[in-house]
């Protein structure tokens, strides 16, 4: 009787299966294929056997030194895997055991040299333990195993680097920092919610721990705060920035920052249970994200030490009001996005640029005497030239652009489902329509696109189901990829002239499924 399994001639590459229950790795295979290309687990030896593998087992004196990316990609009937006997195995690769969802216990081999990334993912492991030889472990290797409590790393052991996302949605209370371990990526433990403090060798010379917290060695920069530890917290003297992601999803709902603070990271309390916040005058930079997604979040004080509002800052929180200090020269695009209690706010006279979809379209924006930005009764803000529409605060049916209007700002209109027509002023001076501008305006059927314009950003009209026809004059330069993507109901394209050297980039009409006609007179398709 044949064996499900197949070999190479020489039986060192156990290459595929078929309907295999229990396996018994002939002791000289070498390697167990896999292949991953594309973005997805194309071929692998088990891949006709995802849903009738039981076990797997490895004879004494294994020679396996190899499995591929995704050997055992998605065997959902799997519970265990013992590589005590492969001694030379050295590398699991990328995706390997990912989907096996009901693989709760390994053994990792002693001579392996790091878990690749997404080795493990949505598995079902209750307790890991890291060989000493492993160096890193890799991208999300045990991302997604909810059941993971227990990780052992050795006070001998090489561990050098822990890479973005390793422990998210675990339940992991402590973890060990060796004193090899010299590179902690800020999205390490991002989602590693039941984290109630980290240990440390105190010889490692890169890291600290003070009351179950990550430091660097100076301690005057705090990496992360373990999600579960406690709902209030004073940062110490010491420290003058904390990293990105370092609150993320935590349970902390207020907090103190230090007399010399300075600096907040990336997405730092993004989707915490941070109820107020107090930015000292003492800080300078906040970065992208740092409170997005705060929904307890309803009282803010912005120091006057910030130039800033980054993308993302404050969105989808419960603020209701905000001052926005005299020095802020800059909101930028999702500033407060989301906020839908946010009726009113007063804009300073210093601000200078206001990014796309910064305030909800609900909020009422006052600009101070002397600000560079004005408001028309369609409620669409301009800059005071009026070249330039910032951003539109309400969800009208239609618009009238005035003709002194150059550029329409990314994302300026974005799913606004009521919006049928667009009008331009005769002698529009219209150049430019920004990145997703019109994205998701599925209502909008007529829009007269002045024979002005040159550009057209990426998924500027994406998602118009409704629009039927666009005539394009001889000014045209370029058409960015997905620009008009998937608008069903797009039958006929005109260009009056289009230039030589004009660019229509990739996927720009893509999903135009009932597009029958296209008249131009000169093309150049980008590649």
């Amino acid at each position: 009787m044949s064996s499900p399994e197949t070999y190479n001639n020489d039986n060192t590459i156990l290459s595929s299966s078929e309907n295999s229950v229990n396996v018994d790795v002939k002791q000289s295979c070498e390697t167990i294929y896999g292949l991953y290309a594309g973005k997805e687990c194309k071929d692998f030896a088990f891949k006709g056997s995802q849903n009738t593998l039981l076990s797997i087992n490895f004879p004494e004196g294994s020679r396996l030194s190899d499995i591929n990316d995704c050997a055992f990609y998605q065997c959902t009937k799997l519970s265990s895997v013992d590589f005590n006997n492969c001694e030379f195995l050295t590398k699991i690769g990328s995706y390997a055991f990912s989907g096996c969802s009901s693989l709760t216990n390994v053994i990792l081999p002693i001579h392996l040299k790091s878990i690749s990334p997404f080795c493990f993912e949505s598995t079902s492991i209750l307790s890991i333990s890291i060989p000493n030889e492993v160096t890193s472990l890799g991208s999300s290797c045990f991302q997604y195993c909810s059941k993971l409590k227990n990780v052992i790393i050795d006070v001998e052991s090489n561990l050098k680097e822990i890479n973005s996302n390793v422990f998210n949605y675990d339940i992991v209370e402590t973890l060990f920092i060796p004193k090899s371990t010299s590179s902690i990526i800020g999205y390490a433990f991002v989602r590693s919610i039941a984290m109630k403090e980290f240990t440390i060798d105190p010889s490692n010379p890169s890291y600290s721990v003070s009351d179950g917290i990550l430091f660097n060695k100076a301690q005057t920069y705090l990496i992360r705060f373990p999600p579960n530890k406690s709902k209030t917290y004073i940062i110490p003297e010491k420290v003058i920035s904390i990293a990105a992601c370092s609150f993320a999803n935590s349970i902390i709902e207020s907090i103190q920052f230090s007399s010399d603070f300075r600096s907040i990271g990336a997405w730092a309390f993004v989707s915490s249970n941070l109820k107020s916040i107090e930015i000292p005058d003492t800080v300078t930079t906040i970065f992208d994200g740092a409170f997005g997604s705060c929904i307890y979040l309803n009282s803010v004080v912005i120091g006057k030490g910030v130039a800033s509002i980054p993308t993302q800052c404050f969105q989808y929180t419960n603020i209701s009001s905000i001052t926005i200090p005299s020095g802020i020269t800059k909101i930028d695009s999702y500033a407060f996005y989301g906020c839908n209690n946010l009726k009113e706010v007063v804009l300073p006279s210093s601000l200078k640029n206001l990014g796309g979809s910064c305030f909800p379209s609900n909020t009422n924006l006052t600009f101070s005497e002397g600000s560079d930005f004005i408001i028309d009764d369609q409620m669409i803000v301009y800059n005071k030239a009026k070249t330039n529409i910032v951003m539109s605060l309400n969800q009208s049916d239609s618009y009238i652009i005035p003709s002194t209007v150059e550029k329409i700002n990314i994302e300026t209109f974005i799913s606004n489902h009521n919006l049928k027509t667009v009008e331009f002023g005769l002698n529009s001076n219209l150049y430019d329509i920004g990145d997703k501008a019109f994205f998701g305006c599925d209502q909008l059927s007529s829009i007269n696109i002045p024979l002005t314009i040159s550009k057209l950003g990426k998924y500027s009209f994406s998602g118009c189901n409704s629009l039927q026809s666009i005539f394009f004059g001889d000014n045209l330069s370029m058409i960015s990829d997905n620009c008009f993507e998937n608008c069903i109901s797009l039958r006929t394209i005109s260009f009056v002239d289009i230039s030589v050297s004009a660019n229509i980039s990739q996927y720009a009409f893509s999903g135009c499924s009932s597009l029958s006609s296209v008249t131009l007179k000169k093309r150049n398709f980008e590649s």
